[in-house]
């Protein structure tokens, strides 16, 4: 994994500690990272870029992107 990668690994880990926090079951954290990898194109999408967002997150709002109108945007990844 490239060293810039390894930010969105570390974040990874915590998701799914906090997954097994709640349920008590294990989740692998090489398959969080992978769906946001596959997500995001790599961590280069625009959505990523512009709006912090690692899984393609919607709403029902219209949030008026240019995605469909109801992608979420986040102040931080």
């Amino acid at each position: 994994m490239p060293g810039d990668m390894k930010p969105y690994m570390d974040l990874a880990e915590i998701a799914a500690q906090e997954f097994q926090n709640k349920t008590g079951r294990y989740l692998d954290p090489n398959l969080i990272w992978a769906q946001w990898y596959h997500e995001t194109g790599g961590f280069t999408s625009e959505l990523f870029r512009t709006g912090n967002n690692l899984g393609g997150f919607t709403t029902t709002e219209d949030m008026g992107d240019d995605y469909g109108g109801s992608h979420c945007r986040f102040r931080t990844v």
